[in-house]
């Protein structure tokens, strides 16, 4: 069987160690090969005199820390030596190195931490995890620095039922390929019933589910973000699934209120879907 592959996009911080360590756990169950990219940029502006020396300098300097950094992980996780992997490093942004990155590797899937704390890391790793779920075409696997990992065994799926092409969930059935996890499809709501448009949807849902242990669940509420945080508490959900990144319900969760960004807050790990 073909291996999948994985790309986990690292700054050595204890945040994407602790997502590189589910990226492993996830690659060994697949089976899938990492490619682990470190990305960083010199404040330095070209059109100034030497400024391409200096650069050229710097560059040379900080590659070969990051190199050191990478062969301290082996000592820090043996269990990489467990998975094939490969290493790379890009000079520029997070965003636009994991854009160019991902074009050439075609991941299977991201892997990537985000921190919930207030203050300036939150400001750095949540919007990093953002900027890349929103421009990947991969799926991207969010994982926070408090969640350590564990079997699939529950995982939700927020819908709202609309603008969502049923081949976008097969990245969801991988994963349920590799733990049989029982999916719950999680209907987000004002009201408390649903329309003819979104009934016709759930039933379109509901055959391409219908190999997979699944259940619906209407969840009405004025406040999504807090509604299915308090459902994935309630369930016992591993995994909470969002739709794709041009989607209403993605925008509304992840770009909420300043003081809540379910990719800031939620205690379990989020995957985001592409289309």
């Amino acid at each position: 069987m073909a291996h999948k592959k994985i790309l986990v996009p690292i700054d050595f911080s204890k945040c994407s160690k602790n997502a590189l360590k589910y990226a492993i756990h996830m690659g060994k169950r697949m089976p899938a090969d990492l490619l682990l990219m470190h990305a960083f940029s010199i404040p330095v502006t070209h059109g100034e005199m030497g400024a391409a020396s200096i650069v050229g300098t710097l560059v040379s300097g900080i590659e070969e820390d990051i190199e050191r950094d990478f062969a301290r992980l082996v000592d820090e996780l043996p269990e990489l030596a467990e998975v094939k992997y490969e290493t790379i490093i890009k000079h520029g942004s997070v965003v636009d190195a994991f854009i160019l990155e991902s074009s050439h590797f075609k991941p299977d899937m991201v892997v990537m931490g985000t921190k919930g704390a207030h203050g300036i890391d939150e400001v750095i790793l949540g919007t990093n995890a953002y900027a890349v779920a929103k421009n990947s075409k991969f799926p991207v696997l969010i994982i926070p620095e408090s969640a350590g990992y564990r079997p699939l065994k529950k995982i939700a799926l927020a819908s709202d039922y609309k603008d969502a092409h049923l081949g976008l969930f097969d990245p969801l059935l991988m994963i349920n390929n590799v733990f049989g996890a029982e999916i719950h499809i999680v209907h987000i709501s004002k009201e408390n019933d649903i329309s003819p448009e979104e009934a016709e949807e759930a039933k379109k849902m509901q055959r391409y589910f219908k190999d997979v242990p699944h259940h619906y669940h209407l969840l009405q509420t004025d406040d999504i973000e807090e509604g299915l945080n308090s459902y994935c508490h309630e369930h016992d959900i591993d995994l909470l699934t969002l739709v794709p990144r041009k989607h209403q319900l993605f925008e509304v969760l992840m770009k909420g209120r300043q003081s809540k960004k379910i990719i800031f807050h939620t205690e379990i790990p989020v995957l985001a879907l592409s289309t």
